[in-house]
């Protein structure tokens, strides 16, 4: 079994008939992308501020693949191949309750990745860990 994430989707339904794509699972390295957005400042030894402007958006960015939304004269809103820069661009500018519903969908498919896990966990028993000997 590879220790390397397979690339996979999945499609959420909203409300309206609309529905967003986005990345079953990130990897550490979309993961990592995710806490530095939300950094504003870093020094060593001191303690480093959030950026509470980015933060929130950071995590649903990374997660979007595609969506069905459009403008408001109906043309698709592209988001597909974009970075994840454009895309917080894109959503610091949906109505907060549009907004609200994407992340929530996300944080729910979250939630129930890590309930799964955690059921598979208790169903497997305790990993196999190796202890070295001393």
């Amino acid at each position: 079994m590879s220790r390397f994430l397979k690339p996979e989707v999945v499609r959420l339904s909203l409300t309206q008939g609309d529905w967003i794509v986005i990345h079953s699972r990130l990897n550490v390295g979309q993961q990592r992308k995710v806490q530095a957005r939300g950094v504003k400042r870093a020094i060593v030894g001191q303690p480093f501020e959030i950026d509470l402007e980015r933060a929130g958006l950071a995590n649903t960015a990374e997660y979007l693949l595609d969506w069905s939304f459009t403008d408001q004269e109906g043309k698709p809103v592209i988001i597909r191949d974009k970075p994840s820069d454009v895309i917080m661009d894109i959503l610091a500018n949906l109505d907060p309750d549009d907004y609200n519903e994407v992340a929530e969908a996300i944080a729910v498919h979250e939630n129930t990745l890590a309930l799964e896990k955690k059921t598979r966990s208790t169903e497997s028993g305790s990993p196999v860990i190796s202890v070295s000997a001393e």
